[in-house]
């Protein structure tokens, strides 16, 4: 079975509260859960409520593979494993897609230069 997650974590007053919904591989909507945390850090909550989250689905549905959607965490792929979920990062809020390309924010110096050339 392959699901859907989309956690919206957000504050309203003093409280930081998560929204979950919960697709199933047909586009359904299965279920929509609140949760209401004391206030802040938001990527705190976030990874809570992801941990909590992913343990139900494990025990409630088994589910082969998760698409989890977080507004704060970003987007994960999780697949099942013999305990838990093997997670892979897609998409990362700060950052955008993953990418596997290497950047050097420094220049390499010239005797690295000079024995690559060689």
């Amino acid at each position: 079975m392959n699901m859907t997650v989309y956690q919206q974590v957000y504050v309203s007053a003093d409280k930081t509260k998560v929204l979950v919904i919960l697709v199933d591989g047909e586009g359904s909507v299965i279920d929509r859960h609140f949760f209401t945390y004391d206030a802040y850090p938001l990527a705190k909550v976030a990874r809570e409520a992801f941990e909590h989250v992913t343990k139900v689905l494990r025990r409630c549905f088994d589910a082969d593979t998760i698409d989890y959607h977080c507004n704060v965490l970003g987007r994960y792929q999780l697949t099942k494993q013999e305990r838990g979920y093997a997670r892979q990062l897609l998409e990362s809020r700060l950052t955008g897609k993953k990418s596997d390309k290497k950047v050097s924010w420094v220049e390499p110096a010239e005797e690295n230069l000079e024995e690559s050339v060689e």
